[in-house]
């Protein structure tokens, strides 16, 4: 019997060292999981947060491209660039659906925007109070979509630091 001492001895030490393997890379295997994951998320957050600046900057150019067409009667020659809102759905409906409700009263108030532009743009091809008359309500459309801008950009460093534990 004691020849079998030292075959059981290797054999057990061989299986406790073979679970105690598999443990440390499973573990070591869900951390990395983790950080990768955080890193995705902390990337689309940043992203998230670029396009909603960029989008509050385009909303700002917008306004003074017809703000002058308004004042002095001529059109800025610019050359006009895609709208990042569609990025910005499917950045906030992927990752970040709790955000959505704001997305959505931003786009609504954009489309707003849009009309009012366009009645500036017609009364542009008036006279001097009717371009001054369409100013202000423009002006005042500009601060709210900008406002929801920057709410939506706080939310989203508050979900950051909750979702990242900072």
């Amino acid at each position: 019997m004691n020849e079998w001492i030292p075959v059981i001895a290797t054999l057990s030490g061989t299986l406790v060292g073979g679970i105690l393997s598999i443990l440390a890379s499973a573990l070591k295997s869900s951390k990395e999981e983790k950080t990768e994951t955080r890193n995705i998320i902390l990337q689309k957050l940043e992203e998230t947060h670029l396009v909603t600046r960029t989008i509050r900057d385009e909303n700002g150019k917008s306004f003074q491209g017809v703000a002058q067409l308004l004042i002095t009667g001529k059109a800025q020659t610019t050359e006009p660039k895609p709208s990042e809102m569609n990025r910005l759905f499917m950045l906030i409906g992927f990752y970040f659906p709790e955000l959505l409700p704001t997305v959505e009263t931003l786009n609504e108030e954009r489309n707003k925007l849009g009309v009012m532009v366009a009645n500036a743009i017609v009364a542009a091809t008036k006279d001097i109070q009717s371009r001054e008359q369409t100013l202000d309500p423009l002006a005042k459309q500009t601060d709210k979509i900008n406002a929801i801008c920057d709410e939506l950009m706080q939310e989203l460093a508050s979900l950051a630091r909750q979702r990242l534990k900072l």
